[in-house]
């Protein structure tokens, strides 16, 4: 593989990074609207910084710790690997982001895209058009699940302060935890986990399956509960129904 490095003080704009090519930003390094294309790849070293990138169809983009990128586009096919930040990716119809250690904010996953958010990674303040999963040890903060968007905690994993919009799900997994998550009407949460400190709106759904455990639940629409699961310390509103 050809490598070309920015180095520090350089800002290259408008590249287009073919396939064979590896173009390295290094320490005080700048990328600008690069492209790039099957088979080539971004390095976004330590102190290194890019803005626009567009990763697409066989690309990829590594974002190695102290490393930070805004604004990249994933394009259907497209990867990329976060070790360092990531700011205000779109992550398109088939395009995939891999939180690996890094953190990732402001995040649009389309429908169609996929977030990984794996251990030591956070995925703050985005928007789940498609779906976000959030392995043991990773953590999402503050995402809002849009219609037809998926928020999976798996075991291990933690979100806190999720909003599910109308036609949006959170799939808490026997092991996950979800705390803090609002599920607006139209909004459903399935929870074989654990779930604290919900806020279940008028027209919002819960389903509590057998062996979960939710606590604090402020529930104004509906929850069902199945034999085995538990609900403690809840509140249940005016016209809100528990069963």
């Amino acid at each position: 593989m050809t490598t070309i490095f920015i180095s520090s003080g350089i800002t290259s704009s408008g590249i287009t990074v073919q396939s064979g090519t590896d173009l390295v930003v290094l320490s005080g390094g700048t990328s600008v609207d690069a492209t790039v294309s099957s088979g080539g790849q971004i390095t976004v070293s330590s102190g290194g910084v890019t803005s626009g990138s567009i990763v697409v169809s066989g690309g990829i983009e590594v974002v190695a710790i102290g490393g930070a990128t805004s604004g990249t586009t994933i394009a259907s096919g497209g990867i990329v690997f976060d070790y360092g930040t990531t700011v205000g990716a779109t992550v398109a119809s088939g395009g995939l982001e891999l939180a690996r250690g890094g953190a990732a904010s402001g995040t649009v996953v389309s429908l169609g895209g996929t977030l990984h958010v794996s251990s030591g990674s956070v995925a703050s303040g985005g928007v789940v058009k498609g779906n976000e999963m959030v392995f043991s040890a990773g953590s999402g903060v503050a995402a809002t699940v849009s219609s037809g968007g998926q928020v999976t905690v798996e075991s291990g994993g933690v979100t806190s302060g999720t909003t599910v919009s109308d036609g949006g799900f959170e799939v808490v997994a026997i092991g996950g935890t979800a705390s803090g998550t609002t599920i607006a009407s139209g909004g459903i949460g399935f929870n074989y986990g654990t779930t604290v400190g919900q806020t279940i709106a008028a027209g919002g759904l819960e389903i509590v399956s057998s062996g979960a455990i939710t606590s604090n639940a402020n529930v104004n629409g509906f929850a069902a509960v199945f034999v085995g699961a538990a609900i403690s310390n809840s509140s249940v509103g005016s016209g809100a129904r528990i069963q």
